[in-house]
């Protein structure tokens, strides 16, 4: 058994305990850890000092580390020396840019990896207070490690069987007549999907996700500049995105309610709160800022709520 603990003014740690009975439970020893950011924080997990929620397990032809310290879930890739029960890491990263915490796994009836995460409010104590409600999960993410031994992340395929009433965006070799085309879809009340495939980029673009019904700040905003093909905008937030099997660039989104699951070429992850006032979620639009003759594909689906009494604000 894998307990998330830390050591004092050193750094967070993940200690080994061992038991024949599941009653009894016997300390081995640490097996990985890591030091803290050096601040002086009232909570321990604020200064890298204390790990959370740490899972550790064989992924591929590596064993994988995941826990959540300073607002965030981070990952390592490594060995695990079975003999010692040590883990040796390789590899590190973060596992979503965004607000994404306590990350745990499980495995599927296929043998797949299935990562959850607990998304947290981002907005006022009053005013989730107010609302009543705060926090939910995440969507089953599949977790695999691609050539290079960085992570891929997929939606759960079973996530599809909520798909409704499909929008195709066709390209034509007008750009008034792609906006056109853009300026129409919509997701009615903040619940559908996005998929967005940009043939080998080579001007600068922005999307953005929007109320409908006002022209306000949008939910999300991303950019793109080719002279920085390894780095995409996402609101304030720069990231670092791998490219995938080709020189395309997918943009995948999932928003339910008031939170939108972002992922880029299969290889970063960003999760966003975002609010509205009333108690009945708005129509999201999209806008196209650039060059829309690069579009290779753009789908637009609705989704079905798994819940009649979906909480929105």
């Amino acid at each position: 058994m894998v307990v998330g603990s830390g050591i004092p003014h050193q750094g967070g740690a993940v200690l080994l305990y061992r038991s024949k009975d599941l009653r009894i439970w016997e300390f081995a020893h640490v097996v990985a850890g890591a030091t803290g950011n050096g601040k002086d924080t009232d909570n321990p997990v604020n200064s890298g000092d204390m790990w959370e929620c740490p899972d550790l397990f064989a992924l591929g032809n590596k064993h994988v580390l995941i826990y959540s310290t300073e607002g965030k879930a981070r990952w390592q890739t490594g060995v695990l020396d079975e003999k010692e029960m040590k883990f040796h890491p390789e590899k590190m990263g973060t596992l979503d840019m965004g607000a994404l915490y306590a990350l745990k796994t499980q495995l599927d009836n296929s043998g797949n990896r299935i990562l959850w995460g607990w998304i947290p409010e981002t907005r006022s104590l009053e005013e989730y207070k107010a609302s009543g409600w705060a926090g939910f999960m995440s969507l089953p993410r599949i977790l695999s490690l691609a050539s290079d031994g960085e992570f891929k992340l997929d939606i759960a395929t079973g996530v599809t069987q909520l798909r409704r009433s499909e929008q195709t965006f066709a390209a034509m070799s007008s750009d008034e007549q792609n906006q056109r085309q853009i300026a129409a879809l919509r997701i009615e009340q903040c619940c559908g999907e996005i998929l967005c495939l940009v043939r080998d980029p080579a001007a600068p673009f922005e999307v953005f996700l929007c109320n409908s019904n006002d022209a306000g700040s949008p939910w999300l905003t991303i950019k793109y500049d080719p002279r920085e093909p390894h780095k995409m905008w996402v609101d304030s937030s720069s990231l670092f995105v791998p490219q995938g099997e080709s020189e395309n660039l997918e943009i995948h989104l999932y928003v339910d309610g008031s939170v939108i699951e972002l992922f880029l070429n299969e290889r970063v992850a960003y999760t966003k709160r975002f609010y509205y006032s009333g108690d009945r979620a708005p129509d999201m639009c999209l806008k196209w800022v650039g060059r829309t003759t690069d579009i290779e594909k753009l789908t637009v689906w609705q989704l079905k709520p798994i819940s009649t009494n979906r909480l929105t604000s």
